[in-house]
């Protein structure tokens, strides 16, 4: 599953078999995502809302309530029914919420920041293990040093 664009066409998401040459369209255009629920029988796409689009292309999109579309699938817990969703509050904080697919509802989950946040100028995303104990994130800073020169002549 990848998100991809045709050359004069919006990004939309394709479905391609390992060792094949040729991919399929699954979603219509400007939807981007390719997130895999637990089953693997449905891919997480992004436009105006958030749908479930089915990997074998053969049944309709599911709207998914709880989820922004500006926010991305930071987990896919293994029990089938919820997600971890990233909602970026400012360039160098995210908030982890827990979505249950089924309901809805949306509960905060955890608060991320990195912990020296001098330089820091993108926070780009993070994932969480199936069971959500554990988590990996990376950031990009800049740092620079100033050197000061006396008795130059």
């Amino acid at each position: 599953m990848f998100t991809g664009a045709e050359p004069g066409y919006k990004p939309r998401i394709y479905s391609q078999a390992i060792g094949s040459n040729t991919s399929r369209a699954i979603s219509p255009e400007g939807v981007k995502g390719a997130t895999p629920t637990a089953d693997g029988k449905f891919v997480f796409g992004f436009s105006d809302g958030v749908s479930l689009y089915s990997v074998d292309g053969q049944s309709a999109p599911r709207k998914v309530l709880g989820i922004h579309p500006d926010e991305r699938i930071a987990g896919v817990l293994s029990d089938r029914h919820t997600v971890l969703v990233e909602q970026v509050v400012r360039h160098t904080s995210l908030n982890i919420f827990r979505v249950d697919l089924v309901s809805g509802r949306r509960e905060l989950f955890k608060k991320i920041e990195p912990t020296d946040l001098a330089g820091v100028y993108m926070f780009p995303g993070i994932l969480f293990t199936s069971d959500a104990k554990y988590y990996a994130y990376g950031y990009s800073r800049i740092l620079s040093q100033l050197y000061i020169v006396e008795g130059l002549r």
